[in-house]
């Protein structure tokens, strides 16, 4: 069934595009309960109102710092690219500072980060990591991406609907 491979990285980076989406999901308490950390740089703490920021820190999201190489970057990178927000750049720094994969929805960032050599998953690979967790099933899962596109989300559809036909097959649905 595992179409997107769940690789054992301790630790993932998390934009705040990849938290909307969980959250209008109804999933962000089950995000903190897969097996390893969420990490965010300290620059998403100011973009990131709903859900609270300091009910995820709560909740186990992890706060990490830029060096001051890392904001020069930044402001670089914010010169040289106008779409991605500077808090969602700045989590791509720390995914490639930390070599760990940086989990996003943002179309607008997975150019960057491919075009900086950036490993990247998305939000249905994060629904498919959580089914395969036995953390969700897969009709929640295929409710929370139902959830996201009615409130204006646009997780990869594409993407998302060969996810959703391989749980409908796995569990007998379709």
């Amino acid at each position: 069934m595992e179409k997107y491979p769940v690789t054992t990285h301790l630790s993932y980076v998390i934009d705040t595009n990849a938290i909307i989406d969980l959250h209008k999901a109804d999933l962000i308490t089950n995000l903190f309960l897969l097996p390893c950390r969420f990490v965010v740089s300290d620059f998403v703490q100011k973009e990131l109102l709903h859900p609270p920021f300091a009910a995820l820190v709560d909740m186990g999201l992890s706060v990490q710092s830029l060096s001051s190489d890392s904001v020069q970057e930044l402001m670089d990178l914010i010169d040289r690219y106008p779409h991605p927000s500077y808090a969602d750049l700045s989590v791509l720094l720390l995914a490639k500072n930390l070599h760990r994969p940086l989990l996003t929805g943002d179309q607008a960032l997975i150019h960057v980060a491919v075009a900086h050599g950036v490993e990247w998953r998305g939000t249905c690979w994060l629904l498919d990591y959580m089914v395969n967790s036995r953390v969700i099933t897969p009709e929640m899962a295929i409710g929370a991406w139902q959830r996201m596109r009615s409130h204006g989300r646009n997780p990869p559809r594409d993407e998302c609907q060969q996810t959703i036909i391989q749980w409908k097959r796995y569990r007998g649905i379709f």
